[in-house]
């Protein structure tokens, strides 16, 4: 289920094209794991060591329902998988645990094209936020320890709303700062929780592919579908986003 597929389906609708010599404002919102971190194979790995330490096991497919949502609401999708009686609240405890020895120990990576994104986002002035299922305090130290966190001055973590991804909350509480209707702020998004949330919020939701490829709800749903962060910029630079 990896996003490796062509997905280039920019929607005319979601077309602006600036004249010469005017400014227009621009917000853009950014998921972090999945988007911005390389970091969901490491949480793989956390919930399969996790799932066999209770004997169970922990597919990819499984693991991938679980993409984009927080902490609390995944003891109901591991009680989906496994049935009633798995004991969904230990066994993320042990993936959690397992899950911050690894991003403590070992490097945390970049997706592709994160750095040209920052580039074109500090050219053209546009507001940014990250919004995240992750808890506030690790979504920066995971930014700091891949080197961005100071080319996010606003990072919004899953605990700061009442309701999580695919509702709209976190990304109105990111947004709050911008001063710019929903409509005009781009949501980059590797989960469909992610374009489910941005698309309920009335904000314009771009799919970056990582480990869940589109499906067609997702295509749908969003304004414009990218095989990474590089080619989305490319797009905007160009006057097409």
């Amino acid at each position: 289920m990896h996003g490796s597929e062509n997905t280039h389906s920019i929607k005319i609708d979601f077309v602006s094209v600036v004249a010469e010599g005017e400014s227009m404002a621009r917000a853009i919102i950014l998921d972090m794991d999945g988007l911005l971190l390389d970091t969901e194979r490491i949480a793989l790995r956390a919930f399969q060591h996790a799932a066999a330490s209770l004997g169970f096991e922990m597919r990819q497919e499984d693991y991938a329902r679980m993409i984009g949502l927080r902490s609390e609401d995944i003891a109901e999708v591991l009680r989906a998988i496994y049935g009633p009686d798995v004991p969904a609240e230990e066994m993320f405890l042990r993936s959690d645990a397992r899950y911050a020895e690894l991003i403590e120990t070992e490097p945390v990576p970049l997706r592709p094209g994160v750095m040209e994104l920052f580039d074109f986002l500090d050219r053209h002035e546009w507001l940014r936020a990250v919004a995240t299922s992750t808890h506030t305090e690790r979504a920066r130290f995971k930014l700091g320890k891949a080197g961005i966190l100071a080319r996010v001055p606003r990072v919004v973590g899953g605990e700061t709303v009442e309701r999580g991804k695919p509702f709209p909350d976190i990304y109105l509480k990111a947004a709050e700062p911008f001063g710019v209707p929903p409509s005009e702020i781009v949501v980059l998004e590797d989960s469909f929780a992610g374009v489910r949330g941005a698309a309920a919020a009335g904000m314009r939701p771009v799919m970056i592919p990582d480990m869940l490829a589109p499906r067609d709800e997702e295509r749908r749903l969003a304004a414009a579908v990218f095989d990474c962060l590089g080619e989305f910029a490319r797009a905007a630079e160009g006057g097409r986003i």
